[in-house]
Formats: C-alpha cells, sequence, structure tokens
C-alpha cells in the first residue's frame, strides 16, 4: 500500500513539471502569433457557407501502465469487516484501426459521419495481493485477446429556424473477440478458460434541441492567414477580407476534386477575396502563406446548445465460454432492449485565440423494456469540462476533468440504494510532426466510489487509479471543403 501511495505521490508531483515543460518557449518551433489573441469578434459574427472537412486515417500501437490501490469497507451488524486489495495491471494493445470522420454545416443543417473499423491484439498481465483478517492471499492473471470491430455514428441537426432544430442521429456497432485467459492463486492454475463472442448494437435517436454551436476553425485559419500576411511587412485585411479568406478556405477540397491544378485557381480566388493584395507577393512569401495549412488549430467550436432527445437502444451478444480445467463448454445469448429520455447542454467559449473552454453537461434516464431486467431505471449524469490550449503551430495541450454519478431503482427491494460517482482528470500533449502524422502522450488521474445501501448492510468501495499513454496516428487526408 505504501508503494502505491508513494507512486501516486511522484504522479501528482510530475504533473505540475509536464505544464512547466510544455509552457517552456521552444526554440526550434518558428511561430508568429496573434497581434491581438482577444480579438475573436469574428468567431461571434461569422455566418459560414455550406461547408466541411473529411479526416481518413490510421491508428495503431498503443501502451498502458496502471497501478489500482482498493479499500472496501463493510459495515453490519456484525464486526466491522476490512479488507484491502493492491493490485497492478500492465496492458498493451496492438491494432489497425482505419477511420474516416465527415462533417458538414450550413445556416439550415449539420451532419457528421464517423466510420471505424479495426483489428487489434492485446496482452495484459495482472497481479494482485488481497488481505482480510489474518489472511493473505496472492493471485496472477494473464491474458490475451484479439478483437474486430465496425462502427457508424451518424448524427444530423436541421434548423427550423436560427436556434431550434431537430435531432435525428443513428449509431451501429458490431464485434467480434476472442479472450484467452490463466488465473493462478499461490501458484496454483484455478481458471484457464476460452471465450468467443460476438455483438451488435443499434441506436436510433429523435430529438429537438435550442441553440447553435458552430465550427470556427476556418475563421480561425483565416485569422492566422492574415497574421502571416502582416509578418511579411505589409497591412493587416479589412473585416470583410478576412470573411471572404474564411470563405474560400471551407471550398478548397472542391478545387482539389475539379481540378489539376487546384493552387492556381484556389489563390486567383483568394487574391479576388482579397481585393489584389496578393499581386506583389513573390514565390517565396507565396510559400510562407501557405504553410497556414500545416498549422495545428485544433477542433475549434463557439456557442451553446440544449436538447431533448429519446433513444431506442437495441443489443445483443453470443458467448461461447471453454473451460480446459473441467473441460465443459458454455453458450451465453443475452438480448437488451432499453429505452432512454436524454437531456444534454454544451458550451464552448474562446477566451482568446490560443485558449478554448468548454462545458458540456448530460444526464440519461435509461427504461429497461425487458421482463428479466432487473432495474426498473437508472439514471445517469456526466459533467466534462475541458481546456483547449494551441501554444505553438504544431503542439496542443488538451486537459479536461469528467465527472459522473449514477444510480438505479431494483424492481424488488425498493428500499436497497445503489450510488456511484467517479471523476477522471486527464491531460493530452499533442504534437503533429508534419500533417500526416501526429503523436500524443498523456496522463490521467481517476477517482471511483460505489455506495451500496441494503436493510442491514452498507458497503463503500473507493479506488484511485493513475494511467500513462502514449500513441501515434498517420492521416492519409485531412481535407478541408
Amino acid at each position: 500500500m505504501n508503494k502505491i501511495i508513494l507512486r501516486m505521490r511522484n504522479l501528482l508531483l510530475l504533473l505540475p513539471l509536464l505544464f512547466l515543460i510544455s509552457s517552456i518557449p521552444l526554440k526550434a518551433q518558428e511561430s508568429n502569433g496573434y497581434s491581438d489573441s482577444t480579438d475573436f469578434q469574428y468567431l461571434i459574427d461569422y455566418r459560414l457557407p455550406d461547408w466541411g472537412y473529411s479526416n481518413f486515417y490510421i491508428s495503431s500501437a498503443g501502451f498502458n501502465s496502471n497501478g489500482t490501490y482498493s479499500f472496501i469497507a463493510q459495515e453490519s451488524d456484525s464486526p466491522l469487516n476490512r479488507a484491502e486489495t493492491e493490485q497492478a495491471n500492465f496492458n498493451t494493445n496492438v491494432g489497425f484501426s482505419p477511420r474516416y470522420e465527415l462533417y458538414r454545416e450550413s445556416e439550415l443543417r449539420t451532419f457528421s459521419l464517423d466510420v471505424l473499423s479495426g483489428i487489434s491484439t492485446n496482452f495484459s498481465k495482472s497481479k494482485q495481493d488481497d488481505i482480510s483478517g489474518s489472511n493473505t492471499n496472492e493471485s496472477e492473471g494473464n491474458f490475451n485477446g484479439q478483437s474486430i470491430q465496425s462502427r457508424v455514428s451518424l448524427a444530423h441537426n436541421y434548423y427550423t429556424s436560427e436556434n431550434v432544430f431537430f435531432i435525428t442521429n443513428l449509431f451501429a456497432d458490431i464485434r467480434y473477440r476472442r479472450d484467452n485467459g490463466e488465473s493462478e492463486i499461490d501458484g496454483i492454475v484455478v481458471n484457464e478458460e476460452t471465450s468467443i463472442g460476438r455483438s451488435l448494437n443499434f441506436t436510433p435517436t429523435l430529438g429537438i434541441g435550442f441553440g447553435r454551436i458552430r465550427n470556427v476553425t476556418p475563421i480561425i485559419r483565416a485569422i492566422r492567414f492574415n497574421e502571416r500576411y502582416k509578418a511579411l511587412g505589409s497591412n493587416s485585411f479589412s473585416g470583410d477580407e478576412i470573411q471572404n479568406t474564411a470563405d474560400t478556405f471551407t471550398r478548397i477540397q472542391g478545387y482539389r476534386r475539379t481540378t489539376d491544378r487546384f493552387q492556381k485557381y484556389f489563390w486567383d480566388d483568394i487574391n479576388n477575396g482579397l481585393n489584389g493584395k496578393l499581386d506583389q507577393i513573390g514565390a517565396f512569401d507565396m510559400f510562407y502563406l501557405n504553410d497556414v495549412f500545416d498549422e495545428n488549430l485544433g477542433s475549434r467550436f463557439e456557442g451553446y446548445e440544449a436538447a431533448f432527445s429519446v433513444d431506442y437502444i437495441y443489443a445483443n451478444r453470443l458467448t461461447k465460454q471453454d473451460d480446459k480445467l473441467n473441460n465443459t463448454e458454455t453458450r451465453i445469448f443475452t438480448l437488451n432492449r432499453q429505452a432512454s429520455l436524454n437531456f444534454n447542454i454544451d458550451w464552448f467559449r474562446n477566451i482568446d485565440l490560443y485558449n478554448q473552454l468548454s462545458i458540456r453537461g448530460y444526464n440519461r434516464l435509461m427504461l429497461p423494456l425487458e421482463e428479466s431486467d432487473t432495474e426498473e431505471w437508472t439514471n445517469q449524469t456526466d459533467i466534462i469540462a475541458e481546456w483547449l490550449w494551441i501554444f505553438a503551430d504544431r503542439f496542443t495541450l488538451d486537459t479536461n476533468l469528467q465527472t459522473r454519478y449514477s444510480t438505479r431503482k431494483l424492481k424488488q427491494n425498493t428500499e436497497d440504494k445503489f450510488g456511484v460517482l467517479s471523476s477522471v482528470l486527464r491531460t493530452n500533449l499533442f504534437y503533429f510532426i508534419e500533417n500526416k502524422m501526429a503523436i500524443n502522450a498523456g496522463v490521467s488521474l481517476a477517482y471511483n466510489g460505489v455506495n451500496r445501501e441494503f436493510s442491514d448492510v452498507t458497503i463503500t468501495d473507493r479506488r484511485f487509479q493513475w494511467s500513462v499513454n502514449a500513441g501515434i496516428s498517420y492521416y492519409f487526408n485531412r481535407n478541408l471543403y
């Protein structure tokens, strides 16, 4: 236990150091900043044309290492029972996951499509020491698994007026997974099992919303273009010229698809929108202006939305388990159907051109539709606060705090109470080596508390967990419409 506490203390000391290192100016990073980073009125006033973007990329390879300390206290009419658990988990995941993202936006509608397919293999090892009274048990587990996944997520908002819209969403997910596991207690193999399963999830959504959140990344890119232009010793663009530049940026993919030498026509239209200000720019300076596309600006939004919606959730799973020790085979089929009533509110604010704050809140009341379900209802509330910091052309720091509280009511034993409170603090540093490749590294701290109150027993389970992660992504296309 002392070792786990010492590790957590060292990690807490590491977090401020990470923020300090990330804030030190990078000598090798050349960047011309915003002349006035607080001038973001363009983000509030701008109305984008029919525009969008698409990304196609592959993510692979990952590593995660974490440790957990658990303290469980049980209070009842019998003497106080206490149990302590020290646990260490190590997990490595290697996979191949192509992903395609499409986003379109206009004043009339917003549309997004997210398609993911993946093949992955993971290896994990766990060690656990359980202390209960005067007894101590040591257990160890080795696991490996392979999985195949296909997922489609579609979201569509149609605006009937400036700030009222209808929601039509669809989510579908199909997975196949094979797992092999072996467990030992005090050096004796107690479990050796192979599990093969496939699952299907299908969720349509209907709802109504109020407000509007706009993706303002193109107007920020136009402002960055203006700053590069001023760095060449020229005067600033006018407000209308910045608006015209943003409009043309949103259509660059159309130029790529319809012309062989798209930059000739693209820059000609940019120049027309700027009233000929690029006529006197030399070839070398044009290369410098063109580098605005390689800057990582993050996903930038502005505004708020509140929405009410209804989900229908259908999920089934078929699993075959082979117990090699007992030479038995078990097949399990589960079917889950439920309706859920949802309320969510999202708020995004760019406090300046480098920093974006957001707060998102969700509440979901789930009503099971199967007679075999033991729960009458389940309620879950999530609050997420996030800070996005763009502190250099190719560097972003994303920090968020997520808190979740869930409770439920059983069909029987209505006096029983069940509540789960969890919080996760994450920070991730992203570095775009080039516009095709990005690497990231991050740390997280998590708390999970479970409280169960029965008629004569109260059980509390509290867990603290830390984790370190790293990854790499390669983008085949990062297209802006």
